[in-house]
């Protein structure tokens, strides 16, 4: 079972990344970038060269102990948040469209949200894998794993960035229930979460109110904040069925904003139709299933909660882009995983895939190690 799992996992990675490519093959073609250089595949090309980096990545990551995360996770933290903060340092940091989400660095230009939300969950996992005997309290459960991963969604959150945000905190609260804190106590962080979140949307980022309402009423605002949701709803329609076909899209003609990004599943509906749709959609249900299986399966709870959490992060994050795209939420700006344009989400999302394989490979071991607080026989209360 634990090895048909995988080579579902592959197969619905490598089908991702597909869609992904042929997509932005086209896609690409339309954006000011490509006009810029006077290369129509300028998009298409770095997307490739970033997953054959990510592939050779995720190489290393599965032939590597997945427990080897676990053991630097206090280094790991306090590099991420070093590359968080460097956000913000005028000459690094790199502000576009309003947004401080880029460094440049030796020469590279990445997002470090999208290391943090990796961090995220092999801190999580590392702590409850330590302290599963002291997970119910509420210093152990609650308090110090909130902070933790409460110094790097600050952080994201000050880049202007919500919807990553918002991804790492769902995730970690279900690595915190998995992780055996009590429920009341989760609550509890929920609810404080949720008025912060809030408090930021109506005070500080007046913009993201001005996109729920714009949710809420789009025809009220279809030449402001509604115009993008308003194209993506056309360019569904226009895909019907059986869509319009490969490269046939008129929405990505300059007329829906991010469409190579952000946007990118309204153009694989509009070109493929509903079934292309659906079909990429059960794609991230098979990798979700297939992935838990994989988790689940290692006899060690750390490998548990890592692979739970790697698993929650990319599903919670494509439906939550899914849910943008179709009107059902509003506006977040978070990319499809595996397939819009963008290096570093690439990148780091084929890494985790990497450790998934490496959970799979390494994680019948556990009994072999030496750290007591890795024996099979010691699960969190939930997993």
């Amino acid at each position: 079972m634990r090895q048909a799992a995988i080579y579902l996992v592959v197969v619905a990675v490598c089908l991702l990344v597909g869609v992904g490519c042929v997509t932005l093959t086209s896609t690409g073609v339309y954006t000011e970038v490509a006009r810029k250089s006077g290369n129509p595949y300028h998009n298409v090309e770095r997307q490739v060269l970033h997953g054959l980096l990510g592939l050779c990545l995720a190489a290393v990551a599965a032939l590597v102990d997945y427990r080897w995360w676990i053991k630097f996770w206090p280094w790991l933290l306090a590099v991420t948040l070093g590359l968080l903060g460097l956000c913000f340092v005028e000459g690094i940091g790199q502000k576009i469209n309003g947004e401080r989400r880029w460094i440049s660095l030796l020469g590279l230009t990445f997002q470090p949200s999208e290391i943090g939300k990796l961090t995220g969950v092999v801190v999580l996992a590392a702590w409850f894998g330590q302290f599963a005997k002291k997970s119910q309290t509420f210093l152990y459960g609650i308090l110090f794993p909130g902070l933790f991963v409460g110094s790097l969604g600050v952080l994201i959150l000050m880049e202007v960035d919500m919807g990553t945000t918002a991804t790492l905190a769902a995730a970690a609260g279900v690595m915190i229930y998995l992780g055996g804190a009590r429920l009341r106590y989760l609550v509890a962080l929920l609810l404080l979460g949720s008025g912060v979140v809030w408090f930021m949307v109506s005070t500080v980022e007046e913009d993201k109110m001005v996109r729920i309402e714009a949710w809420k009423n789009p025809e009220a605002h279809a030449d402001g904040s509604a115009y993008q949701p308003l194209r993506a709803k056309i360019a569904l329609e226009n895909g019907g069925l059986h869509g319009r076909g490969i490269g046939a899209s008129r929405e990505k003609r300059s007329r829906l904003p991010f469409a190579h990004t952000d946007f990118i599943f309204p153009i694989i509906a509009e070109e493929l139709g509903l079934w292309g749709s659906l079909g990429v959609v059960a794609a991230f249900v098979t990798l979700a299933v297939a992935g838990f299986l994989v988790a689940l399966n290692s006899e060690d709870r750390v490998g548990k909660l890592l692979g739970c959490g790697l698993i929650t992060i990319i599903c919670l994050q494509a439906a939550l882009n899914i849910a943008v795209t179709t009107s059902a939420v509003p506006n977040t700006g978070l990319p499809l995983p595996f397939i819009s344009y963008g290096g570093t989400s690439l990148v780091i999302h084929l890494v985790q895939i990497g450790i998934l394989v490496s959970i799979f490979r390494f994680g019948s071991r556990g009994r072999e190690t030496r750290h007591d607080w890795l024996e099979r026989e010691k699960f969190t209360p939930r997993i």
